[in-house]
């Protein structure tokens, strides 16, 4: 009989680990992904340019016909921006009016 209760209780701590352990999430979210992304408009063209890392305010020299950083919250557009993703972005809170970024 207590044989029976051990194999019992054994059985019962194997299913109770195992069904908790089917709710466990090991999918790991790419911190990457949560990042804003950032573009400079470049002197050169007057084409919004993406900036790798962290913008540096202080680089934005006036001169421009428009805002010296963009940022999109969530979406990558690519290394460059058309008109229409342009359009769809607004300036950064830190982004000087009227400068360029690249110069």
């Amino acid at each position: 009989m207590t044989n029976i209760k051990k194999l019992a209780s054994g059985l019962l701590v194997a299913v109770l680990a195992f069904g908790f352990s089917a709710f466990k999430n090991t999918e790991k979210t790419d911190q990457t992904k949560l990042a804003p992304f950032y573009y400079g408009l470049d002197a050169t063209d007057d084409v919004y340019r993406i900036i790798t890392g962290s913008p540096v305010f202080e680089e934005c020299t006036p001169g421009a016909p428009k805002d010296c950083v963009l940022i999109s919250p969530t979406t990558d557009f690519g290394p460059d921006l058309d008109a229409n993703e342009e359009a769809q972005l607004s300036p950064a809170e830190e982004s000087s009016p009227e400068a360029y970024y690249f110069n």
